[in-house]
């Protein structure tokens, strides 16, 4: 696949696709061919400098031959003798070395390079074989040159120096016309590459540029045609193309989408309120019976199936039980009840779209049928979990012959209605539990109540009428009076004991304050015993929750109970301390207690037993003791901490 694309790509782009590889070669070829015609100049520069000192040191050469006459004369000293030699000497030494120089870049000049070293050997010949040995016979015969000979040497310098011109005129030709190809290329490309820029990125640009500004008038349908300039442009033009097709798609089906988009939300919307219905229904305090009708009732018209029914689970937790159901026939209501389902037949099912088949044995109960056949009134069943946290407590059961399939969604609010359910029957089963839970310990209370007044008076009584029957068996009359005088007075206790006991269980906090609440027991006890009570103005009432408050109330009256039964006082005072902790205290100033007696009927004391089970519900502790010059105090003390605890 790598390779047709890469076979379109060279078909399509060129063999260089990409418009950063054209650059790169193109300006690699140009900047390549700017450094070869420079290093050229430069070359022709070098050669035209050697060819202008060649012929300067063939001019002074000639005019050192033309002075060469004056070495005969006595005037010039052997010492200048030696140094115009050196100097003739010199200059054909460096004619010589430029010979080599001359094989290399004379040929570049035509054959003038060919004249002038053998023009050079010439010379140097002439000095070597003619003019030296004349200099130096002159010198010694102190004779002048011979002017044919001189003149022969110069004309040969002359035709040296001829030459040298020559070359030197090619090498400057040459160089300018270098110099001439350079500014011409340079204009050329110029143009070349305007219209290099033109072809592959200007045109391109503004046909990506039009695309643009037609996207942004809302005009989807235009499309660009394949690019051939370059690879990159190539790929933007089709990634164009894929967007305004896109966005033309958009915006054809925008308005199927934003139904689309409305149905969902709407469907959201309304799973949300039935949700919240559900939620603010079972947040409501209903018994188990009521929530599973209502639960079924409201089934059908939540999930817009024909049929629901309700399952609890049995304490075992292994058998399912009806519970409770809508849209069913009556028939169909009395075949579910019949028989318990296990649970475990149906546990494989929860969350799955199910078919009659499906529930086999005794799970076919859970299947409504026609009346006195095996055919069922429904195709489609759908039971779902009714559970609290991993505590499974049922199922719920949805029938239909028209929803074929529910969808994700849905499935997961019915699951989530399971889960509220669920949590409903746990706390209204909590709160029953509780209820009874505290039915059964003021029961309790009750019992202790009455083991610890009535019960001891009728021992006393039936005590008392044993020693009736012995007077009047011994004829004792004032034996018998004395036994019925004390019989009265039990029946009057048992009476007030009754009584009291019937008017504690009563007590509740109702529109009266805290202190209002106080007053009104102390009042009832100086009505009963005829002992007065204190119950100072304590101001500002200590910040106690309700139970604190109706738990206080409750020890105050037994507190008050044993002062009438056991203290024989006079009078009672109520004291409270609002300050850190909060305390209670009921003193009398009865005959006090012996606190070995108290430790040793802690125990078995009931009233004793119940102010300390009533304290240790609100975090109190109770303490009992004597008081000077006599009575007792029963102090009940809440922690700071506790106040607002319980």
């Amino acid at each position: 696949m790598s390779e047709q694309n890469a076979a379109s790509g060279a078909e399509r782009y060129g063999l260089l696709p990409s418009l950063s590889s054209k650059l790169l070669l193109l300006t690699f070829i140009w900047v390549s061919f700017i450094i070869a015609m420079l290093a050229y100049t430069m070359m022709l520069t070098w050669e035209f400098e050697r060819a202008t000192e060649l012929g300067s040191t063939v001019t002074e050469l000639r005019a050192q031959t033309y002075r060469s006459d004056l070495m005969s004369n006595p005037s010039i000293t052997q010492a200048d003798y030696r140094e115009i030699l050196a100097g003739y000497e010199r200059n054909l030494e460096r004619l010589r070395k430029d010979s080599g120089w001359m094989r290399m870049v004379f040929p570049r000049v035509g054959d003038s390079a060919e004249r002038i070293e053998a023009g050079i050997d010439e010379v140097n010949r002439e000095w070597a074989y003619v003019l030296r040995p004349m200099v130096e016979s002159a010198r010694i015969s102190r004779t002048a040159f011979n002017p044919d000979t001189v003149r022969m040497v110069t004309e040969e310098f002359t035709a040296l120096e001829q030459e040298i011109t020559l070359m030197r005129q090619t090498v400057l030709w040459r160089a300018r016309f270098v110099q001439i190809t350079l500014i011409c290329l340079a204009v050329v490309s110029l143009f070349v590459i305007m219209y290099l820029l033109l072809t592959w990125v200007i045109r391109p640009t503004d046909r990506i540029k039009e695309a643009i500004e037609s996207i942004t008038a809302g005009v989807f349908s235009m499309r660009l045609k394949p690019e051939t300039s370059s690879l990159e442009f190539g790929r933007i033009a089709q990634g164009l193309n894929r967007m305004t097709a896109s966005l033309e798609g958009l915006m054809n089906n925008l308005a199927e989408k934003v139904s689309e988009k409305t149905a969902a939300y709407e469907a959201q919307n309304r799973r949300l309120s039935q949700l919240y219905e559900i939620t603010s229904f079972f947040g409501e305090t209903h018994s188990v019976e009521e929530l599973c009708d209502d639960f079924a009732e409201r089934l059908p018209r939540l999930t817009l199936a024909e049929a629901s029914s309700i399952w609890l689970l049995d304490e075992s937790g292994a058998k399912l039980t009806f519970a409770a159901g809508s849209g069913l026939h009556r028939d169909t209501f009395a075949a579910m009840i019949d028989e318990p389902v296990p649970y475990e037949s149906v546990r494989p099912l929860l969350g799955e779209t199910c078919s009659a088949d499906m529930f086999v044995g005794t799970a076919k109960n859970l299947v409504p049928r026609v009346r006195g056949t095996d055919r069922t009134l429904y195709t489609f069943i759908y039971p779902f979990a009714v559970r609290t946290g991993a505590k499974d407590l049922g199922v719920f059961i949805l029938y239909s012959n028209s929803i074929p399939r529910i969808d994700p969604d849905s499935r997961r609010q019915y699951e989530s209605f399971g889960s509220h359910f669920g949590l409903a029957i746990d706390n209204q089963r909590l709160i029953e539990r509780d209820r009874q839970y505290a039915v059964v310990h003021e029961r309790n209370l009750m019992a202790q109540g009455l083991h610890d007044s009535i019960a001891q008076t009728l021992s006393f009584l039936n005590l008392q009428i044993q020693f009736l029957e012995d007077g009047l068996k011994k004829n004792d009359r004032g034996f018998v009076d004395d036994s019925l005088k004390l019989i009265k007075e039990g029946l009057q206790q048992s009476y007030d004991d009754v009584r009291e006991l019937l008017l504690n269980f009563r007590e509740r906090l109702h529109s009266e304050s805290f202190n209002e609440a106080v007053r009104i027991v102390a009042q009832r006890f100086e009505a009963q015993s005829g002992c007065r009570v204190e119950v100072p103005n304590y101001g500002r009432e200590g910040d106690l929750s309700p139970r604190q408050m109706l738990q206080v109330i409750f020890i105050i009256q037994e507190a008050l109970s044993n002062v009438r039964k056991h203290a024989r006082a006079s009078r009672v005072r109520i004291e409270i301390d609002n300050s850190s902790d909060y305390t209670v205290s009921v003193i009398d100033d009865g005959q006090g207690l012996d606190p070995a007696i108290v430790a040793e009927r802690q125990r078995t004391h009931v009233g004793l037993n119940i102010m300390r089970e009533r304290a240790s519900r609100i975090g109190a502790t109770v303490e009992i003791k004597s008081v000077s010059p006599s009575g007792t105090c029963v102090r009940l003390t809440i922690p700071a901490h506790e106040r607002v605890a319980h």
